[in-house]
Formats: structure tokens, sequence, C-alpha cells
């Protein structure tokens, strides 16, 4: 069980794009990772054949740059 909001939030949102196969995200800045905003965290994920791959979330009030 999932206790934060904002982490269970990702997870949902997640979640429904790889059971639904709708990738919402756009690439990440120099890379062919996905990024998908769940304010105020963010997902980097990547789409390998019918996979998805979760990389890294974080917390986007502590970015210093573009993603």
């Amino acid at each position: 069980m999932v206790c934060d909001p904002q982490a269970e939030a990702v997870i949902n949102s997640l979640t429904w794009m790889a059971e639904t196969g709708f990738s919402l995200g756009h690439h990440a800045a120099g890379t062919d990772d996905l990024y998908w905003p769940v304010p105020p965290l963010g997902a980097f994920y990547r789409i390998e054949g019918q996979t998805m791959h979760v990389l890294r979330v974080i917390d986007t009030r502590q970015r210093k740059g573009p993603l």
C-alpha cells in the first residue's frame, strides 16, 4: 500500500498508461526516455515492446534545469 498521495498518483498514472497501451509522455531532452509530469513529481520511463520500464521518479520542485 502506498501512503504518500503524490506517489500514489504517479503509480496510478503510469499503471493506467501501461494497462491501456497509451503513452502520454514526451521525450526528455537529449535522451530516448519519456517523461510524464504528475505534479509535483515527474516520472521518466521507457517503452520496450509491450513493457514499460519506470526509470526514475523525481520531485520537480528540486530540479535545476529542463526535463
